[in-house]
């Protein structure tokens, strides 16, 4: 997957300076990619997609007592609804309420110290 270091110099009417590089790595989030450990966690599904008011989650974990954060995102990545959870070894279902969120593209993204996956789904 491709890196890229990004530098950021700024300076202020008054002078002042700042400098952040950071280096960032494509993943392909549709496909659930991560960079850190893709064998540790796995969105195995989510049903139904397109949701209405609720949608089952499949998580599959390598490791017993993993801890996680769920997020949804918009399609504007601002962050509408989170959780925290303890996965299991093995499949992991997880129901979320989904009736507060309007119509539209989301996505769903599984957090841990293995790195982070996302999955998009539909709102109808």
């Amino acid at each position: 997957m491709p890196s890229y270091t990004v530098f950021l110099n700024t300076v202020s009417a008054k002078g002042c300076k700042s400098e952040f590089c950071e280096k960032f790595t494509l993943v392909d989030s549709a496909a659930g990619t991560t960079p850190v450990n893709n064998a540790a966690i796995k969105i195995i599904s989510i049903n139904p997609n397109p949701v209405t008011t609720r949608m089952l989650l499949t998580i599959w974990c390598a490791n017993n007592n993993t801890d996680v954060e769920l997020g949804i995102t918009d399609i504007y990545g601002f962050k509408r609804w989170s959780m925290k959870k303890t996965l299991t070894q093995g499949n992991n279902t997880i129901e979320i309420a989904v009736s507060f969120l309007t119509g539209g593209a989301y996505f769903l993204k599984v957090g841990s110290k293995y790195g982070s996956l996302s999955r998009g789904f539909y709102k109808l």
